[in-house]
């Protein structure tokens, strides 16, 4: 099951891309729901069941629920799709700005096994599961999604040196949570330590992907200690 991903980030203050390969075993998938293949009759049912909920309109007792279908070739375009990011640090500017990242795929396992993200964020930014049926097909073409590493003309942002090996990372290359992110996280109900690890983990790529990063993992044994980095700086031995 295994396979590696290329993730092309663009700094769109610098024009600078960065390029890194990542190993994976499971391609999450998020869907997409404005593809989805009946979303007037969801509205429709959705409006059927406000006004029964209220005792209005000609209701005969419940009905069904009508679901959300979406072609799985619809989230494949969308995990294609690019991503903004917000207040990433640019390393050539040195300033706050936006960033684009798209995903391809480095190398084709024999089988891709699929994990469907249905968790997004409500109107008042709390964890909601959606409820979808994720319609497969007998043949899904992955070609539009074969990485092809840089291209001629790009220009790529400097390498950050790596860590000394057996040591801490120079406060300069360690990757730090930005407070902002923090808070907005911790405004959906999250632990702080919680949220300065998914900061951390997705290297502030934004709300959306930390909150994804603390549903996959808030069970974890870790997940409200603080950061080693944190400990040290505190005088703690960690583990």
């Amino acid at each position: 099951f295994e396979f590696k991903v290329e993730a092309r980030l663009l700094d769109l203050q610098s024009k600078k891309v960065k390029y890194t390969i990542n190993t994976d075993r499971s391609l999450a998938l998020s869907v997409p729901t404005k593809a989805a293949l009946n979303a007037a009759e969801v509205k429709d049912y959705e409006e059927r069941n406000a006004k029964r909920q209220k005792g209005e309109g000609e209701s005969k007792g419940e009905e069904p629920p009508v679901k959300l279908k979406v072609p799985m070739q619809k989230c494949l375009e969308h995990y294609g799709s690019e991503n903004m990011i917000e207040d990433y640090m640019s390393p050539v500017t040195k300033q706050k700005g936006l960033a684009s990242q798209t995903k391809r795929f480095a190398s084709f396992p024999p089988y891709i096994m699929c994990h469907i993200r249905r968790y997004l964020l409500d109107e008042n930014w709390r964890p909601k599961k959606m409820d979808a049926l994720i319609q497969d097909t007998e043949k899904i073409d992955l070609e539009f999604l074969r990485a092809k590493g840089p291209q001629p003309g790009e220009e790529l942002l400097p390498v950050t040196p790596p860590a000394a090996a057996g040591g801490a990372a120079p406060a300069s290359n360690r990757v730090m949570p930005d407070e902002g992110l923090v808070q907005q996280l911790m405004s959906m109900g999250f632990a702080e330590n919680g949220c300065r690890r998914a900061a951390v983990a997705t290297k502030n790529a934004g709300a959306d992907v930390a909150m994804e990063w603390v549903l996959q993992h808030m069970e974890d044994a870790d997940f409200n200690d603080p950061l080693p980095d944190e400990d040290a700086a505190g005088g703690g031995g960690g583990g």
